[in-house]
């Protein structure tokens, strides 16, 4: 809970910094607004968050690695289907993608230890990436997932979540060594 806080605590701070030296009224309010959804929302912010690692914990028991690819309501793969792209949505996924990949690189030793302690734990094969509760690919992700719930602009959102790759990813490492 500490990093998270803290991790907010500083998004809350480079927000009220960027009001000050806004030099537009409209982007001073946005980012007053913003730092106010903040403030208001922490405490079920931070609930979200932890409901979001707790379902990628459950989705270990109900994943089965032998299963075949899913389908959707007309019997077609996810992948058949066409929609038009949200260019704001693109690129949060972009970003939430990269976070987790330079985190994944970043504590690579001891997530694969990780990875075999818990797959030994669930009876799985080896977990990795996204499919590891505790990586810094599902954590980037419930905090994205978490994150919406403030609904924030994107400008704002990448900020947030370069304020949690400084507080969450980078001080993983001892977490990592405590549960292995």
């Amino acid at each position: 809970h500490e990093p998270l806080r803290r991790c907010l605590g500083d998004f809350e701070q480079q927000l009220f910094a960027q009001a000050e030296r806004a030099r537009q009224h409209v982007q001073q309010q946005d980012l007053y607004g913003s730092r106010q959804r903040v403030l208001q929302d922490r405490t079920q912010f931070e609930h979200r968050f932890i409901i979001k690692l707790a379902e990628a914990f459950n989705a270990l028991e109900e994943a089965d690695p032998a299963a075949p690819a899913s389908t959707d309501a007309a019997g077609k793969k996810p992948w058949q289907s066409l929609e038009l792209l949200d260019p704001v949505e693109q690129e949060l996924t972009i970003a939430v993608d990269q976070l987790g990949a330079r985190g994944e690189t970043r504590h690579s030793s001891v997530l694969y230890e990780l990875g075999y302690r818990l797959a030994v734990l669930v009876g799985m094969p080896p977990l990795e990436g996204a499919r590891l509760p505790l990586g810094p690919h599902a954590l980037t992700l419930a905090f994205h997932e978490a994150s919406a719930g403030l609904q924030l602009p994107l400008a704002h959102q990448l900020l947030l979540l370069q304020s949690f790759d400084q507080w969450l990813i980078h001080s993983l490492a001892p977490l990592y060594d405590n549960i292995n």
